[in-house]
């Protein structure tokens, strides 16, 4: 009986992962960034961007892991996160190489409808 219990407790833990929550904001203002990319190095399939107030929640699949975290315009991190269910705060520096604009060339090809 005991070693059942034993086994099946093993077996729920190892399915159980953990929650990373936390929230994404610039080193330099200190504001949230919305849209942040945080994904889980060497397995970019179960990523997450942060929402509207910066804030994300993503679940962690191994007990000691690297959260990547990226976005548009800043330099990206590695946070190692080890641990049960933990709470970060992301910091994110803006890279030093701004653009001074943007060119956006389009292409319209219509077609004859019958």
């Amino acid at each position: 009986m005991k070693l059942t219990l034993f086994i099946a407790v093993c077996l729920l833990s190892i399915h159980l992962d953990a929650t990373v929550k936390g929230i994404v904001k610039d080193a330099d203002t200190g504001e949230e960034l919305i849209g942040a990319t945080l994904v889980w190095k060497g397995n970019p399939t179960k990523g997450r961007v942060s929402g509207l107030d910066g804030s994300f929640s993503i679940e962690k699949p191994d007990r000691a892991a690297i959260l990547i975290c990226s976005h548009v315009g800043y330099a990206t991190v590695e946070y190692p996160v080890a641990g049960a269910d933990v709470e970060l705060t992301v910091l994110l520096k803006p890279l030093e190489h701004r653009m001074d604009e943007v060119v956006v060339y389009g292409n319209l090809t219509t077609g004859e409808r019958k």
